[in-house]
């Protein structure tokens, strides 16, 4: 039984994984166990009505996993239906006709919720109900008849989703407004929705719109709340308490893009010396666009033939460290001239595994000649520790020529001991060129695995998936 336990952990990692070192209140863990432990739970019949049918999130997809039941005494359940046979359950599901159900649980949970989590509240306040209980649906029976769930089933979880599709100028048909959302209807058949922020305002006049939209991977016998309608994220940033972040792309979440005419100046290396940014001339002054470096082969060349024409570029702009006075950077997703045109990913793909460093020890030692340090912080970030500019940095340069690539926790404790032209010594992995690089300034960039200075030795954590 883990498709309740999944659906927690996917609801509580947007608020709990942020930071770091946060514990899950007493009651989600509670919540938690009792899911898991299956050989505890017990077996219920009731008879009511169905109240609702449910659907996924849009981070997970929008498919058919349960029903709100109205038991008998009034009150509410949400009771959880796998996602692989919602094609087959559907035609037994009739909104407001009664039915008995057996359903299987944690004694406590079918009786009491311990957390609520975000799409039980807004279930509760679309339907102006309260749920008080969750379980698993094992039969229902209606007027179409009975229906039985394999047990099985409760335990198929998939991936919903596959990347991105870039779409470009496609023609917009006809816009719409209900409450506080604006609509999109595509030439495509595509249908776009978001909030009336941001660039949604104004995109709301156009006549031909550029976007990204998740593709998601069609499977077997799930439902879908709908095949071709895509939430659009209204800007830059959400605020969540004192903290300002990113607005999410994940699940069924898409982004505007941006169109500039220009031609091409230059292709810029970043701090690494790996090409990643585009200097362009346009009739409101020089632009500069982000892409993901391992595009860099495939930028250089689509370019190279023509750099004196007019380019269009597609991009997003946006923050990446979510600090609202940050500078911004348009991320580049795709180039076009005539009727030749690159998709390409604007935000790098970090190298998140060990297959990206060598293998072997790398020893260097020199004077530090330039520190990254970042132009701004994000002061309100609710990491465990105060963010300065000084402790902030994610890079240093040794000799002129060896990246040292550095994490947070690292730069906490290097921060007062390092400065330009101090001696060091650096062991650590030395990065592969990824396919598609190139390396402008043909830098070595390092992952430290001790760094010693003022005869004291600082050591990296562990390798993980992140810097």
């Amino acid at each position: 039984m883990k498709r309740l336990t999944l659906t927690l952990f996917l609801t509580l990692m947007v608020f709990y994984t942020h930071g770091q070192g946060y514990e899950l209140p007493k009651n989600v863990q509670e919540q938690i166990k009792r899911t898991r432990a299956k050989q505890n739970h017990i077996t219920q019949f009731h008879i009511g009505k169905i109240k609702s049918i449910e659907y996924s999130s849009e981070l997970r997809g929008e498919f058919l996993n349960a029903i709100i039941f109205e038991k008998q005494d009034g009150s509410y359940m949400k009771l959880w239906i796998p996602a692989a046979q919602g094609a087959n359950i559907l035609p037994y599901l009739k909104i407001g006709e009664s039915a008995e159900v057996k359903v299987t649980g944690d004694e406590l949970l079918l009786r009491k919720i311990q957390f609520k989590d975000r799409n039980i509240q807004e279930t509760e306040s679309r339907l102006k109900i309260k749920i008080s209980g969750i379980g698993y649906l094992n039969s229902i029976l209606t007027s179409k008849g009975l229906y039985s769930v394999k047990e099985e089933a409760h335990e198929n979880t998939t991936e919903q989703f596959n990347g991105y599709e870039i779409i470009l100028d496609q023609k917009v048909m006809f816009t719409n407004r209900e409450k506080n959302l604006n609509y999109w209807f595509m030439s495509n058949k595509d249908t776009l929705y978001g909030p009336r922020a941001g660039n949604l305002k104004t995109n709301l006049k156009s006549e031909s719109i550029s976007y990204i939209r998740p593709k998601r991977n069609q499977h077997s016998g799930y439902v879908y709340k709908s095949q071709n309608t895509y939430k659009i994220s209204p800007g830059l940033y959400r605020t969540i308490g004192n903290e300002t972040t990113p607005i999410s792309t994940m699940g069924l979440t898409g982004l505007f893009l941006n169109k500039e005419k220009g031609s091409i100046k230059e292709i810029l290396a970043d701090l690494t010396g790996l090409a990643s940014k585009l200097e362009v001339a346009t009739d409101e002054g020089n632009l500069y666009f982000q892409f993901d470096p391992k595009s860099a082969e495939k930028v250089f060349e689509f370019i190279q033939q023509k750099r004196e024409y007019l380019y269009t570029f597609y991009f997003h702009t946006s923050s990446p460290d979510a600090h609202a006075k940050s500078e911004k950077r348009n991320y580049l997703y795709a180039i076009a001239i005539g009727t030749d045109t690159l998709r390409i990913s604007g935000k790098e793909d970090f190298l998140g595994t060990s297959t990206a460093y060598e293998e072997a020890l790398s020893s260097y030692s020199g004077r530090i000649t330039e520190i990254h340090y970042p132009k701004e912080v994000n002061k309100s970030s609710t990491d465990l520790y105060k963010k300065t500019v000084e402790n902030s940095f994610r890079s240093f340069i040794l000799n002129d020529s060896v990246v040292v690539m550095i994490r947070n926790v690292l730069a906490l404790s290097l921060a007062d001991y390092i400065e330009e032209g101090k001696r060091i010594e650096v062991t650590g992995w030395k990065r592969k060129l990824a396919d598609g690089e190139m390396n402008l300034k043909k830098h070595t960039i390092i992952l430290p695995k001790t760094i010693t200075v003022d005869g004291k030795i600082f050591e990296n954590q562990p390798y993980t998936d992140k810097l």
